[in-house]
C-alpha cells in the first residue's frame, strides 16, 4: 500500500471531529417530487429528527461561441432556477446525520469510534436507499476524515509542532525558529491511490479555534473515486478508503503524539 503498514488502533483521545461518506448517483427525480416517507419510517428509530431543506441552483444559459460579442451583450439571458430537496435525518443527539437528495446519499457523524460502527450505519441506509430508489450505478464514492489536533485539549500546550507531526506534513512549521511567526499555513495535496482509480486530497495546516483563538492543526483527508462502479462494489471501495485512512493519520503524526492520544490496539 501507498502508506506504510501499521497496527490498527482506536485513540481514546481522538482528534477526529467528523467523518463523512457520500455516495453519488445519476439523479432520481422522484426524490424531489415525493416525500421519502418509507425511507424515514425504516430508519426513524435511530434517526427520529427530520429537516427538509431546499437548495436553489441558478443556471444561466450559455452564449454560443460563434455569436458576435456585441450582439451577445444586447441579448437578455434569463437564468433558470432548479429547486432540489435535501432531506436530513438526525439521531436524537444530532451527532449522526443522513442526507438524501436526488443525486446522493450521505452519512456523517461527529461521534466516530470505529469503522465497524460507522459502516454498519451506512450499510443499513445504503441497502434501504438501493431498494427504494434502485440506482443503476454509482458516479462518485467518497469518504472524508476531518482531524483537528488541539494541543491544549491533549494537555501538551507547550510542545512544539515539530515534536508532534512529521516533517512532510509540517512544511515550514518544522523550522523551530520560523514556526512561532507563521500566521497561516495550508497545504493541499492530491495523491493517487494504489487501486489506480482513486485519489486522496489531503488538506493540512494551522487553523484558529473560533472560541479560544488558539492555533490548532488540521488534517483533512478526503478519499474519493469518480470511477463508475456498481452498487455492489461501493462498500468494498469504502473499506479500501478506511484502511488507507488509518495508515495515513499515523503516517502524519510522530510516535510522541501517537502515544499522547492513548491508542488501543484492535
Amino acid at each position: 500500500m501507498l502508506f506504510p503498514p501499521i497496527k490498527r488502533v482506536i485513540y481514546n483521545k481522538n482528534p477526529l471531529i467528523e467523518v463523512i461518506c457520500q455516495i453519488r448517483i445519476p439523479p432520481v427525480l422522484s426524490i424531489d417530487t415525493e416525500i421519502p416517507a418509507k425511507f424515514q419510517e425504516a430508519i426513524r428509530k435511530d434517526y427520529p429528527l427530520f429537516k427538509e431543506n431546499a437548495e436553489v441552483l441558478v443556471k444561466f444559459p450559455a452564449v454560443p461561441n460563434s455569436m458576435d460579442p456585441a450582439l451577445a451583450e444586447k441579448i437578455e439571458l434569463s437564468p433558470t432556477s432548479i429547486n432540489r430537496k435535501n432531506y436530513e435525518f438526525l439521531s436524537s443527539d444530532e451527532n449522526w446525520k443522513i442526507n438524501l437528495t436526488r443525486d446522493f446519499l450521505a452519512l456523517s457523524t461527529k461521534n466516530y469510534h470505529r469503522w465497524e460502527e460507522f459502516k454498519s450505519q451506512l450499510e443499513k441506509a445504503f441497502i434501504l436507499f438501493s431498494e427504494l430508489y434502485t440506482p443503476v450505478y454509482i458516479t462518485r464514492t467518497g469518504l472524508r476524515y476531518r482531524n483537528i489536533i488541539n494541543r491544549t485539549e491533549l494537555d501538551i500546550k507547550d510542545v512544539l509542532w515539530s515534536e508532534l507531526l512529521k516533517p512532510h506534513v509540517l512544511g515550514m512549521l518544522n523550522d523551530e525558529v520560523l514556526a512561532p511567526k507563521i500566521k497561516g499555513n495550508t497545504s493541499i495535496n492530491e495523491i493517487s491511490l494504489d487501486d489506480g482509480s482513486s485519489t486522496v486530497r489531503i488538506t493540512s495546516g494551522l487553523i484558529e479555534e473560533a472560541q479560544t483563538k488558539e492555533k490548532a492543526f488540521m488534517i483533512d483527508s478526503d478519499f474519493f473515486t469518480e470511477e463508475k462502479i456498481s452498487t455492489g462494489d461501493a462498500l468494498k471501495k469504502l473499506d479500501f478508503f478506511n484502511e488507507n485512512a488509518s495508515r495515513l493519520i499515523q503516517w502524519c503524526i510522530t510516535e510522541k503524539l501517537h502515544n499522547v492520544m492513548e491508542p488501543e490496539i484492535l
